[in-house]
């Protein structure tokens, strides 16, 4: 997919029912969801560009408005297969990578150990989300 055509896509997207979401359920002004409706913007253009495996959310707020677009389900599956060409899964691994749970075998690990990955993986992760974000933005993600 040509970029100019994915950020077209993007750009286009009728995020409104999310950004009303947020304002009414999490008691978030206006001004601050449009600005993270910006960056969730760039997030869905680094997945389209880099793929779902080389981005994670670069905050709890993108965290966030990614969970409530998801929420809204038909249109979350219609607003990826339209703009992404296919279904992006949230992956609870991604936000609790590293978070402790007890498996049904008993066992006690996360899951990164479940995938391979130890503790240290975890700033890797994130860096390489903010390299390929300071690369296209030419400004970090954290300010």
């Amino acid at each position: 997919m040509v970029n100019k055509d994915l950020l077209n896509k993007i750009n286009t997207l009728d995020l409104s029912p999310i950004k009303g979401y947020l304002v009414k359920h999490f008691n978030w002004s206006r001004n601050a969801v449009d600005e993270l409706g910006a960056e969730y913007r760039r997030f869905l253009f680094l997945i389209g560009k880099y793929g779902p495996d080389a981005i994670v959310p670069w905050n709890r707020n993108v965290m966030a408005f990614w969970k409530v677009h998801i929420l809204h389900t038909r249109k979350y599956f219609e607003d990826c297969q339209n703009v992404l060409g296919f279904y992006l899964h949230y992956d609870p691994s991604v936000s609790g990578l590293f978070r402790k749970g007890v498996l049904k075998d008993g066992s006690n690990v996360t899951p990164a150990e479940q995938m391979g990955l130890s503790q240290a993986d975890a700033p890797a992760l994130l860096s390489k989300t903010i390299d390929l974000y300071t690369k296209e933005y030419n400004k970090s993600p954290l300010g």
